[in-house]
């Protein structure tokens, strides 16, 4: 079951290869939502220059939407 509560990035850093939903910080007392992953202990580059605050895992693709797709292959 995946946890739907923020994490602190000062508590865990998610496992290597999770796709995740970050709080980044900007320094100007404003967080934003970025969707990333997280490989070889690392943020997605995208998020160089910004402080990571707290994260959470992506729920999974509902298996009807997973099905959909496959069929469209």
């Amino acid at each position: 079951m995946i946890d739907m509560d923020w994490t602190s990035v000062k508590d865990k850093l998610p496992e290597d290869g999770l796709y995740l939903v970050v709080l980044k910080d900007l320094d100007m007392n404003v967080g934003f939502v970025e969707m990333c992953d997280f490989h070889d202990g690392k943020w997605d580059y995208l998020l160089d220059g910004y402080e990571v605050t707290h994260w959470m895992e992506l729920p999974k693709v509902p298996e009807e939407t997973k099905a959909q797709y496959e069929e469209a292959l």
